[in-house]
């Protein structure tokens, strides 16, 4: 009745029970407790259709399964006031890397949980087709020594802030998924709207807070240089194309990349 969003983590409790990762064959291979798809995508779409009947708006944060894109898709056909949102991580990674290159690594255990090649593949074709509004990091920082125990008793998530802009331009951008004005919209302009906050805009009298990105900067992921007091990443060492050459807070720099030439710098995120 107040017009807000309601932005949804969307988890069936009773499907889900003591789950760690998704359920499907890694996870079956290495004894641990499954999480399907359906977990998700049956409460996105019960919320969806409550919105389509309330008038409601509802935000389905970081989706994962190909099902849930699906009651996406179905509810904005309707004319359902619903937005959605995905993570790097699950339009890169996949389930096998449960099991490779290190088994059990509790870098790879977040919720909802890294699912099956076809899955990351139906994310990537929402991002491309426009039924995806946003691009969320969903960041989850623990202490080294939270993610050091067993699988199962290791805390989900993982970090996202610092690789998020990398790997969407490694991943979607160079791989010709979607332009560079499309990820702004995806990384900014939605979310801004979404949220109905200030910013998004490059027009005067908006926040100056801007990312100036660096589309063809060299960039090497390193926990040991990343500035965030936790570092628990999946991504660690990887070589990525793309970047950003500078951040700009509250008209403020507080960020220059100083790792060399960065290409033609081009864009702005606010």
């Amino acid at each position: 009745m107040f017009n807000l969003p309601v932005i949804e983590h969307c988890e069936e409790q009773t499907l889900k029970g003591d789950g760690v990762a998704h359920e499907g064959y890694q996870a079956s291979a290495l004894g641990l407790r499954g999480i399907p798809g359906e977990t998700e995508s049956i409460m996105a779409l019960r919320d969806i259709s409550l919105a389509e009947l309330t008038g409601g708006v509802v935000h389905i944060a970081h989706m994962s399964a190909r099902q849930t894109l699906d009651a996406v898709r179905y509810g904005k056909a309707r004319g359902a006031h619903v937005t959605c949102e995905v993570t790097p991580h699950h339009f890169v990674l996949t389930d096998d890397m449960l099991a490779s290159p290190e088994p059990y690594d509790t870098n790879v255990k977040m919720n909802p949980p890294l699912r099956e090649a076809a899955d990351r593949d139906a994310m990537l074709q929402g991002l491309a087709d426009g039924s995806v509004d946003v691009i969320a990091t969903d960041h989850a920082p623990h202490h080294y020594d939270e993610k050091r125990v067993e699988f199962d008793r290791a805390p989900f998530g993982i970090t996202g802030l610092e690789t998020a802009v990398s790997l969407c331009f490694d991943r979607l951008v160079h791989s010709g998924a979607i332009s560079i004005a499309r990820l702004v919209e995806l990384l900014s302009v939605n979310p801004a709207r979404i949220l109905r906050l200030p910013g998004g805009s490059l027009s005067e009298g908006a926040p100056a807070d801007l990312t100036i990105l660096a589309p063809d900067l060299q960039v090497t992921v390193s926990v040991a240089r990343m500035r965030s007091k936790s570092r628990n990443t999946p991504f660690d060492g990887w070589a990525l194309r793309g970047g950003i050459a500078a951040t700009i807070v509250g008209g403020r720099t507080v960020y220059i990349n100083d790792d060399g030439p960065a290409g033609a710098l081009v864009g702005c995120i606010e």
